[in-house]
């Protein structure tokens, strides 16, 4: 499962940890979820996904993002658009793989973050999402077991709003595909409907975390 909470506005968000020293509000678009953070990260060899994050101004967000998965994939790679706060440090610090790149778009940006992928399989989050262990733990075993063969995999999104510590009702109508690999899907170039665009043959399956 995976949190977001947008903004004010419809605008893209986070939602306020203040009070939680120990706990860590999971913010990805599809669970609500607090996670101690003493609990320690898998000792399994990293899977070959590459996460890919597009960003611009994300510094209030990111350290969540990528501490969520930093401990149990092959590589990180931030693509930025030009961000004035302290994003790219950040990322850079937490050891992702950043790069510049002028804004072209949701589309066009996804796809040039693609490009930089090294791994064969690929995990599209937002800079205020956050992976939950349950969902981690489905990941690791769908790609676990896929022996390599190409795929592509739905989850659900749950919108998680400001100041809230679970999903609004009715929050599980989002459903779309983030992990894929990537013989089996790409996202697609367009400015605004940033969607991944399946190869012929390739039926999504779905996370149900």
């Amino acid at each position: 499962a995976a949190c977001l909470s947008p903004g004010a506005g419809g605008k893209r968000g986070h939602a306020d940890p203040d009070g939680l020293s120990h706990d860590l509000l999971h913010k990805y678009r599809g669970h609500s979820c607090l996670v101690d953070r003493n609990q320690t990260a898998v000792t399994k060899p990293a899977l070959p996904l590459s996460v890919f994050i597009i960003t611009r101004n994300e510094a209030k967000r990111i350290e969540a993002t990528m501490e969520s998965v930093r401990d149990w994939v092959a590589e990180i790679v931030v693509v930025d658009s030009g961000s004035q706060d302290n994003t790219v440090q950040l990322a850079e610090n937490l050891g992702a793989r950043v790069f510049f790149n002028e804004w072209p778009g949701f589309g066009g940006q996804k796809r040039f973050a693609e490009d930089q992928c090294s791994r064969p399989w690929l995990l599209n989050l937002d800079a205020d999402e956050v992976v939950p262990a349950d969902l981690r733990d489905e990941i690791t075993q769908a790609i676990e077991g896929s022996t390599n063969t190409p795929a592509a995999y739905r989850m659900k999104i749950h919108n998680v709003y400001p100041g809230a510590s679970k999903p609004r009702p009715f929050a599980n109508d989002y459903n779309v595909v983030r992990l894929y690999h990537r013989k089996a899907a790409r996202y697609r170039d367009h400015p605004v409907y940033d969607r991944v665009v399946l190869q012929e043959g390739i039926q999504p399956k779905q996370l149900n975390a």
